[in-house]
């Protein structure tokens, strides 16, 4: 999509204050919702979906978001867990974020440092990362 010249303004005003990362918007985590699959050493262990509060766009909790845990269409899950396979080793936990878009799955975020895994969500999801930390630590990986 071409950027008007508005939305260039905003863009240059915003870079050069730094480095930022741009992305367009959909119309779909709007409204639908934004899943968020988390994988432990690359097996799905769960996942939520985040919607925006009435009259906002953004789905983090801080602007007002909900995170409910839900049961993805399988499909799905097997589509975000392809995110995976392009890195060169298998990551002790990560967060695949994306959208449902035309019966496929569209990603929108791989968060691999730091991410919120929605835990607190998850019975067993807690245990499930100790025990693949405690395996990682004793096989020296």
């Amino acid at each position: 999509m071409p950027l008007d010249d508005e939305a260039r303004a905003r863009v240059s005003r915003a870079t050069a204050l730094g480095d930022v990362l741009v992305q367009p918007f959909v119309d779909e985590i709007a409204r639908d919702g934004e899943y968020s699959l988390t994988f432990i050493e690359g097996a799905f262990s769960h996942a939520a979906i985040k919607r925006a509060a009435d009259g906002e766009f953004r789905v983090q909790t801080e602007y007002g978001g909900s995170v409910t845990l839900i049961e993805p269409p399988h499909d799905l899950a097997a589509q975000a867990a392809r995110a995976l396979t392009v890195l060169s080793e298998t990551p002790l936990y990560a967060r695949i974020d994306g959208v449902a878009l035309d019966g496929g799955f569209v990603l929108t975020e791989l968060e691999l440092i730091e991410p919120n895994l929605f835990l607190e969500h998850a019975p067993g999801a807690t245990d499930r990362l100790a025990e693949a930390i405690a395996a990682r630590l004793s096989s020296g990986h």
